[in-house]
């Protein structure tokens, strides 16, 4: 909170964070640190540090966002979706130069122009939840399992990609006056200057594009897990974050799903070695703070913080700056 104040009375930040729950994540990497260095002046710096990554990121991405989702005066101050934006723009500029790549748009608008009732986002949800309900349940049992596991998980997907953008529309119209009443009163002490509300990126995730996308990357992330060199993470419960971690990118590529599918896989793929790395100190601080590891679990990770490349680059530029004896 004192960083966000401090930020923006010398208006190095237009981001009001009012996104507190999830202030702990800055908070986690601040104990990373501090796993690394035995140091909890390091840890509390870089915590700030990092909280004050999150807003810029909010700043830069805040006009896409507001623009692509239709809603205004907001930013995404939180670090684990934000940080895919410069992957996703270096790949979408190599994407943008390739023959025959650069033509394919795969989005839900341009879906339900070509198929009509098929394109729809409650049958796009359908189709996918059949696919992987068969991918998933194939050997569940008998054929009448199988099929009301498959079916099953068809109609949930369809009934997500129904009611979860209307959810989230209701979300926001209940959020619009925080963000109005909160402008104003920042306009009253510092004149006609902007303020954008930081919120959780839980109000992205209802955009078809994003669902889509991150259920076509469930499967993926699986079987990037088995096939990637050296890995040793195994994705559990974190499989239901990936659509935290591609929704920023709907903005950038336009909604096109095709772009976000492999933007995600190639941020998948780099987060996965990220956990591999951060995983003893991972483990570390979640056995300090009392945490008991599963049966035979030798480490554990998290897709929200475990593959973010930001606090990586940062514990290892302290570490080697401890090997030269700086830190």
């Amino acid at each position: 909170i004192l960083v966000n104040i401090a930020l923006l009375l010398t208006r190095m930040t237009r981001t009001l964070n009012v996104d507190v729950w999830n202030f702990w994540h800055f908070a986690f990497v601040g104990s990373l640190v501090v796993a690394a260095t035995n140091n909890l002046a390091y840890g509390i710096i870089i915590a700030a540090l990092v909280a004050a990554l999150a807003l810029l990121f909010a700043d830069w991405s805040a006009r896409a966002v507001q623009q692509f989702y239709g809603v205004p005066g907001i930013s995404v101050p939180h670090l684990a979706s934000a940080q895919i934006l410069p992957i996703a723009i270096v790949l979408n500029w190599i994407m943008d130069r390739i023959p025959g790549i650069n033509r394919i748009n795969i989005s839900t608008e341009t879906i339900e122009r070509r198929f009509g009732v098929f394109g729809e986002p409650v049958i796009l949800g359908l189709i996918i939840g059949l696919v992987l309900g068969l991918i998933a349940f194939y050997n569940a049992g008998d054929l009448g399992t199988v099929l009301a596991k498959v079916l099953g998980t068809g109609m949930t997907l369809a009934a997500v990609m129904l009611l979860l953008p209307r959810m989230v529309k209701i979300l926001m119209e209940g959020l619009l006056p925080v963000s109005d009443a909160a402008q104003e009163f920042v306009r009253k002490r510092t004149g006609d200057r902007e303020l954008l509300v930081g919120l959780d990126s839980a109000i992205l995730i209802g955009h078809p594009a994003a669902i889509s996308s991150s259920l076509i990357l469930v499967p993926i992330a699986i079987i990037l897990s088995i096939i990637l060199p050296g890995n040793r993470v195994i994705l559990f419960a974190d499989l239901a974050v990936i659509p935290f971690i591609v929704a920023m990118t709907a903005p950038l590529v336009r909604g096109n799903v095709f772009r976000m599918v492999v933007i995600g896989t190639v941020t998948l793929a780099v987060g996965f070695y990220v956990a591999n790395a951060l995983a003893p100190l991972f483990t570390s601080a979640a056995v300090a703070s009392g945490f008991k590891l599963p049966a035979d679990a030798l480490q554990i990770t998290s897709v929200v913080d475990g593959f973010l490349w930001v606090p990586y680059v940062i514990i290892e530029a302290i570490q080697g700056l401890g090997v030269i004896g700086i830190v």
